[in-house]
């Protein structure tokens, strides 16, 4: 194989090895999504040679000419990556969605003991929040870069939540969780926003993950995704930056630090 198809590994090295515990599907998006766009910007560098020997070329026609090409190659990057995301995406819905299903099908249904059961958890919810606001507690909570609520940093109703998805009877704690996710609008709001709702979540998967081997595979995938999400963004970005440094003979502005 030829080194100019990996150009793009020599003119930044961006693209490192991914954990060997990212499942295959996700490991081949990568792969075909990093090979897709080496071999975009692999032809870069003779194409910027044979704009610059061209002597009908004045100095500015070259740079519009790099330029032009240089936008048609972010742009089919800019394609590979968005099927990428979105492949990856899909997975990490998928098992979200199947992890949800798993832990609240005890607690769910149409059935009287088990609707009765739920709306009960609704309303003792809905009083608590109320009495914590009555307080004189507020209901905003700092989330983390993943939106993820930091609820032992929230009020006395957080606080609680926690307390029960963590330490009462596993029925219960489901219970609790199902009733914040079915929580309306409003009541969502009063409750701090959805970042409640995905980090209770979060502590129910980590107790039931350690008894349910099915939903901690889910769970690892839905994990697995997440991380895969990371690397194909960092790719990008270093995609764009060899591309513009193999047309344009060098690095793109920082506009971020240049503002600064």
């Amino acid at each position: 194989m030829s080194p100019q198809v990996h150009i793009l590994d020599k003119v930044v090295p961006g693209f490192g090895p991914l954990a060997a515990d990212i499942p295959p599907e996700l490991q081949r998006t990568v792969v075909e999504t990093r090979e897709r766009v080496r071999g975009l910007v692999a032809p870069l560098g003779a194409f910027r040679q044979e704009v610059m020997e061209d002597a009908a070329l004045s100095d500015v026609g070259k740079e519009q000419k790099l330029a032009q090409r240089l936008n048609g190659v972010r742009l089919d990057a800019g394609v590979a990556f968005d099927g990428a995301r979105k492949a990856v995406e899909h997975v990490r819905d998928d098992a979200a969605r199947k992890i949800q299903g798993a832990m609240f099908a005890s607690v769910d249904g149409p059935e009287g003991a088990r609707r009765d059961a739920l709306l009960n958890t609704q309303r003792e919810i809905e009083d608590l929040v109320r009495d914590a606001l009555r307080q004189g507690e507020k209901s905003v909570v700092a989330v983390d870069t993943h939106g993820v609520a930091l609820l032992e940093a929230g009020n006395s109703a957080h606080q609680m939540l926690v307390a029960v998805v963590e330490q009462e009877p596993i029925e219960d704690a489901k219970r609790v969780v199902l009733a914040v996710l079915r929580a309306g609008p409003i009541q969502r709001r009063l409750l701090g926003g959805e970042g409640v709702g995905k980090a209770l979540v979060a502590k129910l998967a980590a107790r039931v993950t350690g008894s349910d081997p099915s939903i901690a595979a889910l769970v690892a995938t839905k994990n697995a995704a997440e991380i895969v999400a990371a690397t194909l963004k960092g790719d990008e970005h270093a995609t764009f930056s060899a591309a513009h440094k193999v047309a344009l003979g060098r690095p793109p502005v920082d506009t971020a630090r240049k503002a600064s």
